[in-house]
């Protein structure tokens, strides 16, 4: 049973015809599950370099089909990663806002079109699924924990009209609890107050990284203001207030300028905020459900310093974040969920790594890549690569280190990196400077091998 989940935009790379909200229609993936199991993955930024690529997944459902050595009309179940009825209200809106574009109303003959002009096959609509876009990150989360039973939390900017769930995992079957409505998106809520410190969709992550140079207790009754806990783990945002409270109590970053600490104290507070809520309505669930395990998708999930204190905290006993818990992980969590349903569940146990994307390829395939640059680089072998690797950071280069297939999801896990020594203070503005362009206060994640851990942490 091979089944594909898609995620991302509804055109192609070279249109730009379709004005949809990009706040939904981005992170384009595709994923190949063979009863069950994780056999190609891959997201189309990395294979279009449209960051966050919007765009149909085209070059990564190419992948995964030449991966496995097959054909489009090989493939027995394809899974969109959102709901058909929320695809048809997307193509309403963009008939009646464009009306100079001919396009059916229709999401499934939509699809499958795209599909036809693409690979040049005729796709049965009984093979065509449209999928619960949170519960498409439920799935890739809990599918793939190895736990036999967990609490679920799904949390993001938006999707089918909702910004999460609440669910319990048991065994193949999850059940919802509880969903989060659109107006009380918590990627909202921090994406709506980035707006003031210069930064906007997709720079969350940034901020996170900011937050830890503040102090929330400046702004922290300021941002009470934005939110409220009541009973039973809910909670209200209130997005509307953001904008004017800040507007008249800060002095509003634009883009390129530089960080006070106010910028920072604010950053500090917006992440306990969120901290706060998420672990309001985890109490509470943990408390009624006596669930000691937690899966954790969706955007927000990528915020490890909320995760770190999750797991800290001892509210749980143990904790699994999907690593690609943006929108490309529902991808993963439509395929499965095909799978799932045609009676070939993923397998329980605990994934392990995530390295399904093009592979480096042969020493020849290496060699003719090299060859063409040969007027710019100087190349040498050596039979212990990762020593000489470790000469050269010691001695103070920065090393882009390339092995294997690449790695599913956002961030740099190994196969994909850049490295270097982590002992001089200066490496990190150098790199950030020289290498990744970006402000000088963004972390890099230290690796050590596990048995050494105790040594440096």
């Amino acid at each position: 049973m091979l089944c594909l989940g898609v995620s991302g935009g509804l055109d192609k790379v070279h249109e730009n015809s379709l004005e949809l909200p990009n706040t939904f229609l981005h992170d384009g993936a595709a994923v190949l599950v063979r009863d069950g199991r994780v056999i190609a993955a891959v997201e189309e930024e990395r294979l279009n370099r449209i960051k966050h690529s919007n765009k149909f997944p085209s070059s990564s459902i190419q992948y995964c089909l030449a991966s496995a050595g097959i054909q489009l009309s090989d493939i027995d179940h394809i899974a969109f990663y959102a709901t058909e009825a929320y695809c048809n209200v997307m193509l309403e809106r963009l008939f009646l806002s464009q009306p100079n574009i001919s396009i059916p109303v229709d999401a499934k003959l939509f699809l499958r079109n795209l599909l036809m002009r693409e690979f040049g096959t005729e796709v049965d609509p009984s093979r065509v699924s449209f999928v619960s876009h949170h519960l498409a990150h439920a799935v890739s989360a809990f599918a793939m924990s190895g736990f036999e039973q967990s609490l679920i939390l799904a949390v993001d900017g938006g999707g089918d009209f909702l910004s999460g769930l609440l669910a319990l995992g048991s065994g193949t079957e999850i059940t919802q609890l509880a969903t989060f409505a659109e107006h009380n998106s918590l990627g909202l809520f921090y994406l709506e107050t980035i707006r003031y410190l210069g930064y906007g969709l997709f720079d969350e992550y940034k901020v996170m990284g900011l937050a830890p140079y503040g102090d929330p207790a400046p702004y922290r009754g300021l941002f009470e203001q934005f939110y409220q806990l009541s009973a039973n783990g809910e909670y209200r945002v209130y997005l509307d207030r953001i904008g004017p409270t800040l507007l008249r109590s800060i002095q509003v970053r634009r883009k390129g300028m530089p960080f006070t600490q106010q910028h920072r104290d604010v950053g500090a507070s917006l992440q306990e905020a969120l901290e706060r809520i998420v672990f309001h309505i985890l109490r509470h669930h943990r408390e009624v459900t006596g669930m000691k395990r937690l899966c954790i998708a969706g955007g927000v999930a990528h915020n490890c310093t909320m995760n770190g204190k999750l797991l800290y905290s001892g509210l749980f006993e143990d904790i699994f974040v999907q690593p690609a818990a943006h929108d490309a992980g529902c991808a993963l969590g439509a395929a499965l969920m095909m799978s799932n349903d045609f009676g070939r569940p993923a397998p329980r146990e605990r994934l392990q790594e995530v390295y399904w994307g093009p592979d480096l390829g042969s020493d020849l395939v290496v060699e003719q890549e090299l060859n063409a640059w040969a007027g710019h680089l100087d190349v040498e072998r050596s039979d212990d690569v990762a020593g000489r690797a470790a000469d050269w950071m010691a001695n103070g280069a920065v090393i882009g280190w390339v092995q294997g297939r690449s790695e599913f999801g956002p961030r740099a896990l190994g196969n994909r990196s850049i490295l270097a020594d982590p002992r001089p203070v200066a490496n990190k503005d150098r790199i950030n400077a020289m290498v990744k362009k970006r402000e000088g206060y963004r972390p890099f994640a230290p690796s050590v091998l596990e048995d050494d851990a105790r040594e440096f942490f």
